[in-house]
């Protein structure tokens, strides 16, 4: 008789939770990898031993440590940081896509978003997926001090803050459980906590110090698996490691020499050593004698411009290779740039990159917003909704709008549109008003222009 296969539920059951993690996918090699890579306390360049200079022999024999500059570059966070501005630096916006018989709905799915504090989420967590490769929103029903009104938190779940994060996928790749594991401190035991989250049931599992796995099963009143998982198979900077691992190198290596003989040596060839004029001495002058006498600066014979050349080959590459604009003082000045379209070819590299990975961060924001909705059909209903707009949760219907970091610049715009009307006013007094930064009131302001007599036709 074919024996049965063990499932998840069966595992949980028991409170063999050793035994369900096997179950699990984790990604926690990959993470480690990349997080020591982000940390500059843990780079290559980091493990440079001192040199040991031995001089003189025997009992007389002295030991001198020599100093190896240790010089990481943070590459790494430059990298990160420039595709996060590009990608969600200027908030996603969610937009409404079906009729006004959603615009309840909506407008509770928006008042969500913003007690969550999701324009701030979104971009911690793509900082930490291009950092450490993987992150988790999960979401959270809890009650307010009254006792009296649901809401929904979302919490970032990461390595970096403690979190080991393990997947369980069917066959067709479809998420059939998530689980959290994390440790916390009870009377100095610790507490070994790992909560499975599935869409019918949560199972809360814990294990103070040596002790059984303690499992406390809820149903999930969601019907879904309240979780968004954030994944790429490599940290951002993956394709120039090796070539930031050089820069490094480089770097700490001619710190290494300029502390040797970055400083002139002066070499004197005489018969008698002369005495050498006072450093506070106006008009210095060496008086040598002798025949083929002669003095000059010894410097460091090395091709001191091909190691320039190779450390600025090398930041060009990584700065290419990974679409990470360069914003040094020099580089911004050198491109001269003019008008708005100027500036958004110049930075077109790394807007292309953020465009690249707009599909994947719509799809898992559709899912965010799939889960919200679920919360109001099924948690939030009883308490605050009562039910009045449940009929029209799931015609809502909404699209993803991605910002562009890049200051405005309506210039070339303005200019195009009166080119086309051979010049004439394409602007209204009062629309250029209320358009005004400076104006805080544009009422008050055109009472005050009719006052001065300017004219309000169209300029």
């Amino acid at each position: 008789m074919e024996e049965k296969e063990t499932t998840l539920e069966d595992l949980i059951t028991s409170k063999e939770i050793d035994k369900a993690k096997g179950l699990f996918s984790e990604n926690g090699k990959r993470i480690t990898a990349a997080r020591e890579q982000y940390d500059k306390s843990k780079h290559a360049i980091m493990k440079r031993v001192d040199k040991v200079i031995i001089k003189g022999e025997g009992e007389t024999a002295t030991r001198e440590t020599i100093k190896q500059w240790k010089l990481p570059i943070t590459y790494q966070k430059k990298i990160v940081q420039a595709a996060v501005a590009f990608l969600v630096g200027k908030p996603i916006k969610i937009v409404q896509d079906s009729d006004e018989t959603t615009d309840d709905v909506y407008k509770t799915l928006i008042d969500l978003r913003e007690e969550m504090r999701m324009k701030a989420k979104d971009q911690k967590c793509a900082e930490i997926m291009f950092s450490e490769t993987e992150c988790v929103k999960l979401f959270v029903p809890f009650t307010d001090e009254d006792k009296t009104t649901t809401k929904i938190k979302c919490l970032l779940l990461s390595a970096s803050k403690g979190d080991e994060l393990y997947s369980y996928f069917d066959e067709y790749g479809t998420l059939k459980a998530f689980a959290r594991g994390y440790e916390t401190k009870k009377s100095n035991i610790t507490v070994s906590h790992f909560d499975i989250y599935t869409a019918e049931s949560n199972h809360a599992c814990k294990r103070e110090g040596t002790t059984a796995w303690d499992v406390e099963t809820k149903p999930n009143a969601l019907k879904k698996i309240p979780v968004v998982i954030y994944n790429q198979d490599a940290p951002e900077w993956a394709d120039v490691q090796e070539l930031i691992e050089r820069r490094e190198w480089l770097t700490s290596k001619r710190a290494d020499t300029n502390d040797y003989s970055a400083d002139p040596v002066l070499v004197l060839t005489a018969d008698a050593l002369p005495t050498l004029p006072d450093k506070q001495a106006v008009g210095k002058v060496v008086h040598l004698k002798g025949q083929g006498a002669k003095a000059e600066y010894l410097f460091p014979q090395m091709s001191v411009d091909m190691v320039a050349n190779e450390k600025e080959d090398l930041k060009e590459l990584i700065h290419y290779l990974t679409d990470t604009p360069d914003l040094t003082q020099d580089k911004m000045s050198s491109l001269g740039l003019t008008s708005g379209k100027a500036i958004e070819m110049a930075f077109y590299g790394s807007i292309l990159k953020a465009m690249s990975k707009q599909g994947y961060f719509e799809e898992m924001i559709d899912r965010e917003i799939s889960i919200l909705k679920a919360y109001i059909k099924n948690v939030m209903k009883a308490s605050d909704i009562s039910g009045k707009f449940t009929k029209n949760i799931d015609a809502l219907e909404t699209s993803i709008v991605f910002g562009n970091p890049l200051p405005d610049d309506y210039l070339d715009t303005i200019t195009l549109l009166s080119t086309a009307v051979g010049g004439k006013a394409i602007m209204s007094v009062e629309s250029a008003v209320s358009k005004n930064p400076l104006v805080t009131d544009p009422t008050e302001e055109m009472n005050r222009l009719k006052v001065d007599n300017i004219d309000e036709t169209e300029i």
